[in-house]
């Protein structure tokens, strides 16, 4: 999806980490309306407004609007465990929160090389997110897109006397992208392959999981250990039973602090409190754990 918005609209990734739903305007005609309005900033890890300080409106070439409509409709919701809000980011990570642009970085070159595509973009960089953005700007020009009207959809208008004079509507703007020749192989919107469907099964499970020592979601632990009836009418293995129940609850307590400590700062104990998690993990003596969802 992030490929997508970078490719079929030309934003940069502090751009499409930033954009949330409530910035795209389906009433707009002919096409959707995109409001570039906000930037997320890696270094800061903070939303702020865009590179220049100046919005701008992109319209959602027919292609993007096909692959985003599944994405809201079906795989945003499968991922994250509900419907989206208007406040919600377009696509977040998988605790809501903006990407980080060396993450995408990192991801979009992994996947190039998945994919047999080069890596390499000459002897001194890589491919990186303006790549993509550059694909852009350059295969609309070269479908026959006015190149004066497309700039005006990757950057803010320039700061000169002439730019005053040229107010293009906006569906002209529209005309132009969708000269964009651009189309889904297979007529899917965005198909998931069965490794995908594998890996959106382990996603959407992180929510009943508890990640020790705290992991990206703060979860009450207590609340994921499955309590099973204790053993009490003597049949053997009851005792065995007892001790495991015991043994759960002091490591979701031990756990707990463990998760408290860190959000306090207070690493000294946070270590103390993870080797005390580890040791009634590991002993051998002690009875198995009961199984966590």
């Amino acid at each position: 999806m992030q490929y997508a918005f970078k490719a079929l609209a030309g934003m940069r990734h502090g751009e499409v980490a930033a954009l949330a739903w409530r910035a795209i305007d389906y009433t707009a005609e002919p096409l959707a309306r995109i409001n570039v309005v906000r930037a997320y900033n890696s270094a800061t890890q903070k939303i702020k407004t865009t590179k220049t300080e100046d919005g701008r409106a992109v319209p959602m070439h027919p292609t993007l609007a096909k692959i985003l409509a599944t994405w809201r409709l079906s795989h945003w919701s499968r991922l994250y465990g509900r419907q989206p809000t208007p406040d919600d980011l377009v696509v977040p990570t998988r605790n809501l929160t903006p990407i980080h642009s060396s993450d995408a970085v990192h991801a979009f070159k992994a996947d190039l090389e998945a994919l047999g595509l080069r890596v390499e973009a000459g002897e001194r960089r890589d491919r990186g997110e303006h790549d993509l953005r550059g694909w852009y700007k350059t295969r609309c020009i070269e479908d026959g897109a006015d190149s004066l009207i497309i700039r005006r959809t990757t950057h803010a208008p320039p700061r000169d006397v002439n730019a005053g004079y040229e107010r293009f509507t906006w569906a002209t703007i529209c005309r132009e992208v969708a000269k964009l020749r651009v189309d889904i192989l297979g007529g899917e919107g965005l198909p998931l392959a069965t490794n995908f469907a594998t890996t959106e099964l382990k996603v959407a499970s992180r929510w009943q999981k508890v990640v020790t020592p705290l992991g990206l979601e703060r979860v009450p632990v207590a609340t994921s250990v499955r309590e099973d009836p204790l053993v009490t009418d003597g049949e053997p293995g009851s005792e065995l039973d007892a001790r495991g129940h015991e043994r759960t609850q002091a490591v979701a307590s031990l756990a707990t602090a463990l998760a408290d400590a860190v959000l306090s700062g207070d690493h000294e104990r946070a270590r103390a409190l993870a080797e005390e998690v580890r040791a009634l993990e590991v002993n051998p003596a002690a009875p198995p754990l009961r199984r966590v969802r």
